[in-house]
């Protein structure tokens, strides 16, 4: 049929969950552009992979830990990571498991 006005997916049907993702994308690129744009030579940037990660993985392991009350089984489980490797990226942040109890 014709596409009319009506059949466009309504505003209301973009969940609350898309529209944090997208704020999220928004904020990675205003990020990115902030590191990397401001930046006078180009050549000189390097690392943002890792320095993104090291603004995200803390708050992941962190909201994994918090909902599991200092579970790391169940926190490896959760993010999809190996219980060893989650161990070994909490000390490298410097992150007790304990202190989520």
């Amino acid at each position: 049929g014709d596409m009319t006005v009506e059949s466009l997916p309504s505003p209301r049907s973009i969940t609350k969950a898309e529209q944090v993702s997208h704020q999220l994308e928004d904020a990675i690129r205003r990020w990115w552009n902030l590191e990397v744009h401001t930046a006078a030579e180009l050549h000189g940037v390097t690392g943002r992979y890792e320095a993104l990660l090291t603004r995200v993985e803390p708050v992941l392991f962190e909201e994994a830990l918090r909902l599991t009350h200092g579970n790391r089984q169940e926190a490896a489980r959760i993010l999809g990571l190996h219980r060893q490797t989650l161990r070994e990226k909490l000390r490298s942040y410097h992150l007790d498991p304990d202190e989520f109890f």
